[in-house]
């Protein structure tokens, strides 16, 4: 196989780092119990099953559920995904609910770490209060949304990312109460993929970001999904476009392997050095 120039060589070698296999492979999903009644994966009917599953085998979902006072005891990275569930309960921010939050911002270091070594992390909504601005203080990047209580209307936003593979306009909305908020301020490395519906030109409401996706590194890895949406709670309900939602974000974010060491910059350009160096000795062994 010959290449053509050295951009041929380190577009591949990107390609090849980006990878992943969805859900043809089986992977390991931490759920974190955030203390919500629908917070059992199994009860949310998205194709998973309980239990720790041999990576690589064929398509399979395994998902292990910790508390949120147990997650510092957790090794992250024998989880392909960490699965943060929706953390309100009824409309109010119980005790509960700011217990879990705490618990994840006292971890935030870990979560860091994990998904700059490449683990994936999903987030669903979080408590809003209505009309006020919440940060999301324990996640790897800063996100920071404003809350809304029982909203209806979702666009897609780009079909052809991996997270909105089975998702329309149509199957993200009308959920009873499809979306919770809405992000205002997002990290650079963070783009919409779906978005809330068109509410009228003068509406705060219109067309603001939902879903957002991205990842932590410049190579793919790290891959990370925050929603204003809570399809955990309209899975246990029974909603199939909720159930989707799920299984198709999991399927992105998931690593493919994960807490690889994650190359420095000088690292990357004392590879693209080397590189270098090997086309220019090629062409000059052809002449």
């Amino acid at each position: 196989m010959k290449f053509r120039s050295l951009a041929s060589v380190l577009t591949l070698i990107a390609a090849t780092g980006s990878l992943t296999a969805g859900n043809a492979r089986a992977y390991n999903i931490l759920a974190v119990d955030m203390g919500a009644y629908w917070n059992n994966p199994f009860d949310q009917y998205f194709g998973s099953q309980e239990g720790y599953g041999q990576r690589g085998l064929a398509g399979e979902r395994w998902f292990t559920r910790v508390h949120y006072n147990d997650l510092k005891d957790v090794n992250l990275c024998d989880y392909d995904v960490l699965l943060v569930q929706s953390t309100f309960d009824d409309d109010f921010v119980l005790s509960n609910t700011v217990n879990a939050l705490n618990a994840l911002a006292a971890n935030r270091d870990n979560i860091r770490n994990y998904v700059r070594s490449g683990g994936g992390v999903v987030a669903w909504a979080e408590p809003f209060p209505e009309g006020e601005v919440h940060k999301w203080g324990w996640t790897p990047v800063e996100v920071q949304s404003r809350g809304i209580f029982h909203e209806n209307a979702v666009e897609v936003v780009d079909p052809s990312h991996g997270s909105m593979a089975h998702s329309t306009d149509e199957s993200l909305s009308d959920w009873h109460s499809s979306w919770h908020g809405y992000f205002e301020e997002y990290d650079s490395r963070l783009g919409t993929v779906a978005q809330t519906g068109d509410y009228g030109p003068n509406d705060p409401r219109t067309h603001r970001a939902l879903t957002l996706a991205g990842s932590f590194n410049q190579d793919g890895s790290g891959r990370m999904l925050y929603s204003g949406q809570d399809p955990d709670y309209h899975a246990y309900q029974g909603f199939d476009g909720a159930k989707h939602l799920i299984g198709d974000a999991l399927d992105w974010a998931q690593s493919g392997g994960v807490c690889h060491p994650v190359p420095e910059p000088s690292t990357l350009l004392l590879l693209a050095g080397g590189l270098g160096g090997v086309f220019v000795a090629a062409r000059r062994r052809r002449k």
